[in-house]
């Protein structure tokens, strides 16, 4: 959870969303802000795709891409050994899954360099910007995000 929740952070920080009320609720959001773009046969065919391509994503956003990746990698791997709350988790499907579950630490390495900006998309709840909360309505709009992003 707590991988989660410094991913989560660093997609705030990142996208420059980053705001008193959503990082207030980072602690209770039990999902990641970031929805995977490419779907299972994109992203079983990227990593030789992206290797024949001359595009290099900047270094802040490989290294987002890359941690992203192993995030998603590892939840990947707990949702095929039967833990499929992962599912919800990363908001991804089986067959996305299973494809990031197989992928190597090259792979990662070489789509979180080579594939055209993030590989993620930023929940739209995430980018909202809204005044202060006052400390009750913290768990309501984690709800919110948490609806929003699934």
């Amino acid at each position: 959870m707590e991988d989660l929740h410094a991913l989560n952070k660093r997609i705030l920080t990142q996208m420059g969303s980053a705001n008193v009320n959503l990082l207030s609720t980072l602690n209770l959001l039990a999902v990641c802000l970031g929805k995977l773009k490419p779907s299972a046969n994109e992203l079983s065919t990227a990593a030789a795709i992206v290797a024949a391509s001359h595009h290099e994503n900047s270094l802040d956003v490989t290294s987002i891409n890359k941690e992203y990746l192993m995030f998603a990698r590892q939840t990947a791997r707990d949702i095929l050994n039967g833990y499929f709350d992962g599912l919800i988790i990363l908001s991804v499907d089986l067959a996305q899954a299973r494809v990031l579950a197989r992928l190597t630490n090259q792979q990662i390495t070489d789509i979180s360099r080579r594939w055209l900006g993030t590989v993620f998309d930023v929940s739209g709840a995430a980018t909202r910007n809204v005044g202060p909360l006052h400390a009750k309505a913290v768990p309501h709009y984690s709800a919110a995000m948490l609806a929003a992003a699934a």
